[in-house]
């Protein structure tokens, strides 16, 4: 917001500024239909299009359990063991969504919560 749209403070507000405090409002006030317009267009584009996933979403533990529909205790064997694939950043484990979703499609035998 430049110099110009910006309202003055309440405390300065006279009869003799009245009409600038206006103009700044209504200007303001078209500034904020537009950004409506705009957000009601991403909201129509998203009813449409449907939300595109990212696939390379990183994953905590606890997310990777509910996408895995198994126990966080059991995520965190399964890393440990390496048997899920996984990034260690620090101490923390993450896990790519698009690898748990490979994961799931591999035929091989599996621990016993990842079959679908």
């Amino acid at each position: 917001m430049n110099k110009n749209d910006e309202l003055p403070e309440a405390q300065k507000v006279t009869y003799d500024t009245l009409p600038e405090t206006v103009e700044v409002m209504f200007r303001m006030l078209i500034k904020m239909e537009n950004e409506i317009n705009t957000i009601k267009e991403w909201i129509s584009e998203i009813r449409q299009n449907g939300i595109k996933e990212n696939k390379d979403e990183l994953m905590t533990v606890a997310e990777a359990a509910l996408f895995l529909k198994v126990s966080i205790n059991t995520v965190r064997k399964w890393a440990r063991e390496s048997k899920i694939p996984h990034s260690k950043i620090g101490t923390w484990n993450y896990f790519k969504k698009s690898d748990l979703e490979n994961y799931n499609r591999i035929e091989i035998k599996k621990p016993r919560g990842l079959r679908f």
